[in-house]
């Protein structure tokens, strides 16, 4: 049953751009207010180093280790999504984590319709003890209460491509998108992201998709890679009303700078829907 309900977030998230409400796109939208917790930057730590020898799998079971013990998470980032084919499109987000254990907790993303219009969603889930939370999104800007993670980030998965269940989840020692594989983890090799050594694996999630991650000596994921091939057939289970598709592959590279085991000042984790425009 999980891997059939893994399978289909997977396909909601590839296909978000088409089962979203197609008003959404055609609504002019005043910039999004600030990405809760970016303007504080992320404090300096020691650099890792270069990559050790070790199995594709041991690899792997250090990622879950890495987050599954970690006292405090904070991250930034970036994310673009391209797509293939006639579609030409490219979004562009920026998104902040932060997640302390047993406590604070607040994930936020922001997004460009496309490359070339400032971001106008922001999606903002919180949480002061993580057994409560409150989502707040621009486009329906009232507040929504959840009593389960799986529920708060319901709704931000596919709007996100996903990155709602990337970090947290392995935090949790719960379900991600890792959880499964058509395929054993594949080694890559190496490879240098902003600086820093990492270890290439590739994952066959299911078929139709590859997510390739950049790891770092300290066991912390740098880079997402996920390409996914959507196909006419996909797409009409999902919206029926949808004719005349023409197959298509959707890159989503998303980027993280993350920073393990240090205090999370109020300002990176705090947000008041009151203070958001109506």
């Amino acid at each position: 049953m999980k891997r059939v309900l893994l399978i289909v977030l997977f396909a909601m998230i590839v296909l978000s751009p088409f089962i979203l409400p197609r008003a959404f796109r055609s609504v002019i939208s005043p910039p999004a207010p600030p990405l809760p917790g970016a303007a504080l930057p992320l404090p300096a730590v020691k650099p890792p180093g270069a990559i050790s020898p070790m199995s594709v799998a041991d690899r792997v079971a250090a990622v879950r280790k890495r987050y599954l013990e970690a006292k405090s998470y904070r991250d930034q980032g970036e994310q673009t999504t391209k797509f293939s084919s006639a579609l030409s499109r490219e979004t562009k987000a920026e998104f902040t984590t932060a997640f302390e254990r047993g406590g604070r907790e607040l994930w936020a993303y922001r997004e460009s319709e496309d490359s070339s219009t400032a971001p106008s969603w922001l999606y903002v889930v919180t949480s002061p003890d993580q057994k409560s939370f409150r989502s707040w999104w621009t486009i329906q800007p009232s507040v929504m209460v959840a009593d389960s993670p799986e529920m708060a980030y319901a709704g931000p998965t596919g709007i996100s491509k996903g990155n709602a269940v990337m970090i947290l989840p392995l935090l949790r020692g719960g379900l991600s998108q890792f959880s499964l594989s058509e395929a054993e983890p594949a080694d890559k090799g190496v490879e240098v992201i902003d600086g820093v050594q990492c270890a290439v694996i590739e994952l066959t999630p299911q078929v139709g998709m590859v997510v390739t991650l950049w790891v770092d000596a300290d066991h912390a994921i740098r880079r997402i890679k996920e390409v996914s091939l959507v196909d006419s057939k996909s797409v009409q289970k999902l919206d029926p009303s949808i004719k005349n598709f023409d197959s298509f592959t959707s890159t989503t590279i998303t980027t993280f700078w993350p920073v393990f085991d240090q205090p999370l000042p109020a300002e990176v984790i705090e947000f008041d829907p009151a203070n958001q425009p109506k």
